[in-house]
């Protein structure tokens, strides 16, 4: 079953999914400014693109039933502090929690199978980035640009290329490439003035 809530309006400020749904449409409370907190129910399997653009959500916890969260969902929910995903997650959009200002910490469940271009482009105070993923795919273009208290990250084997801009304008202070990458896109690491370490495998 799916269902969209038409016009939720800029006074909602908290919500609670019902029960049986199992997908958010597109821009379902987008730009509910004043909407903080979020409760999602187990049964949930799409968080749909720009779902929450724009709210006011200071927590989030996405249950473990949703497997996608589409392009922009979270773009600019600038008061943002945690993002718990889910464990059987599989993709997350292009851009989906980029501009959330205030995100620190971010951990990337085993399942994932790729994070599409910019999903945490300038989350300036992103400071620790854990990737568990078991699945292989490359950091694409623009993903942590801009994430400029972001000194370290967790980089499993099987990552396979970091794409242009991966990590432009970021904090990043080191950063160890394993054997599995194959490739390292144009200005990637372009302006990463805290950069002292990086390691490059002979792959």
């Amino acid at each position: 079953r799916r269902v969209l809530f038409r016009s939720a309006g800029s006074g909602l400020t908290s919500i609670t999914l019902p029960s049986g749904v199992s997908e958010i449409k597109t821009g379902t409370f987008e730009c509910c400014e004043n909407l903080e907190n979020v409760n999602l129910t187990n049964g949930l399997k799409i968080i749909g693109k720009y779902a929450f653009y724009n709210c006011n959500i200071i927590n989030i916890t996405i249950p473990n039933s949703v497997t996608q969260i589409e392009e922009n969902s979270f773009y600019s929910c600038s008061n943002l502090e945690t993002a718990a995903l889910s464990n059987n997650l599989e993709s997350i959009g292009e851009s989906a929690f980029a501009n959330c200002a205030k995100l620190k910490a971010i951990t990337i469940p085993t399942k994932v199978k790729g994070i599409g271009k910019s999903a945490f482009s300038n989350c300036i105070s992103l400071n620790k980035v854990n990737i568990n993923s078991r699945y292989s795919f490359a950091i694409k273009a623009n993903t942590f640009n801009g994430c400029s208290s972001l000194d370290s990250i967790n980089l499993p084997s099987n990552i396979v290329g970091i794409d242009e801009k991966a990590f432009y304008n970021s904090g990043i202070k080191n950063i160890q490439l394993h054997s599995g990458v194959r490739y390292i896109g144009d200005n990637a690491f372009e302006n990463c003035l805290n950069l002292k370490e990086i390691t490059i495998p002979t792959s």
